[in-house]
């Protein structure tokens, strides 16, 4: 979950008239706990909605009941729902982009869903875990430390950088 790599496409449809969705029911994986984007499909097209907070969605992209049309932003309003606005007007086909909780592991032979690299962090958490237990705190903390900044190595190391936009932003005049 910290390295943030545990993710989804899940194919959902956005239903005419509703603006909330359960993330870990009506068609998403059982161990949804997050939405990092969602996309809607139309006949000429994708289009990514924007990320905003419950307070704008519901005020400025759905200011009355009744209004729909076509999804553009969502919000997370709770742990397990999501909020489309405005509502849509008719059913889209949707991805979407989910942070899921891997399966446990349970037998020597499972197979850990994360390649190398990431899982190189996985014993400082273990050990910080353990000597959490056993109560000794200061030694939990190093290997807490430790387990972060490998995990920071990793991050830094394996993602890419890129270049948003090669056109710079056009200037108006004021």
């Amino acid at each position: 979950m910290d390295s943030g790599q545990n993710r989804l496409v899940q194919a959902v449809p956005l239903v005419i008239g509703q603006n909330v969705y359960t993330i870990n029911t009506g068609g998403f994986n059982s161990r949804t706990v997050g939405v990092v984007g969602v996309v809607v499909i139309m006949a000429l097209g994708r289009k990514r909605l924007g990320e905003r907070d419950y307070g704008e969605a519901s005020s400025l992209w759905q200011p009355t009941t009744t209004a729909s049309g076509w999804p553009v932003v969502f919000a997370r309003m709770s742990p397990t729902q999501v909020y489309v606005a405005p509502k849509p007007n008719q059913a889209y086909d949707a991805e979407w982009d989910t942070a899921v909780v891997s399966a446990d592991l349970v037998n020597p032979t499972d197979a850990d869903p994360l390649p190398y690299p990431w899982t190189d962090p996985v014993p400082f958490l273990a050990a910080s875990l353990a000597r959490l237990e056993a109560q000794q705190y200061e030694e939990s903390e190093k290997y807490k430390q430790l387990y972060l900044a490998s995990l920071s190595d990793i991050v830094g190391g394996t993602q890419p950088t890129f270049v948003r936009s090669p056109y710079p932003a056009a200037r108006s005049r004021a």
